[in-house]
């Protein structure tokens, strides 16, 4: 787990040297093994969640380019330490990203209302892959909007019985499509 403001910075260093092609993504995490070990209290669903939010409110501040503060509950930027006489007020994030605002990316697992209002809070996009808990995001939100093929084997198991009601046939033509456009650069 990585401090926000190190991740900000991380980040925007990333995307200077690649030239902004690079994408940000966020994601609680699921392992336990893999969470706890690095401080985040995923055993405890509620402090973790608060704790995920926090950090992204942290890294959306930074990528702002202003300078900012925030004194929350997991995080104080800056550190409330004098030095040289003085407590610093406010920071900046240096170096900032070069592509502004920051394209984010989040996997989406349970689908939660509260989850989807984060995730628009921040303009967050969101992925729906594979490996959802069961009556998570995938069954929520991709399987209960198939509808069965009529004439089609009738088994819940069987996804010949099962087509998706955003099929080729009901998708806007390419050109209407908001998909983003693969980035090509050429070597000399």
């Amino acid at each position: 787990m990585w401090h926000p403001l190190r991740l900000a910075e991380d980040y925007a260093m990333a995307d200077i040297l690649t030239g902004g092609r690079v994408i940000f993504g966020v994601g609680r995490g699921y392992h336990t093994r893999e969470v706890e070990t690095f401080g985040s209290p995923l055993i405890d669903q509620s402090a973790d969640r608060e704790m995920f939010e926090e950090g992204v409110e942290v890294l959306f501040k930074a990528f702002e380019g202003k300078s900012f503060s925030h004194k929350g509950k997991y995080y104080t930027i800056p550190p409330e330490v004098p030095y040289r006489g003085y407590t610093l007020k406010e920071i900046t994030l240096v170096p900032a990203p070069e592509r502004l605002p920051v394209e984010c990316w989040q996997p989406i697992q349970s689908g939660s209302e509260r989850a989807f209002d984060f995730m628009a809070k921040y303009g967050i996009s969101g992925v729906i892959g594979g490996g959802s808990a069961e009556g998570g995001a995938v069954e929520r939100h991709m399987l209960g909007s198939r509808r069965p093929t009529p004439g089609a084997a009738s088994s819940s198991n069987s996804a010949s019985g099962w087509r998706s009601a955003t099929s080729s046939t009901s998708r806007p033509p390419a050109s209407r499509r908001s998909a983003r456009p693969p980035r090509i650069t050429k070597r000399t």
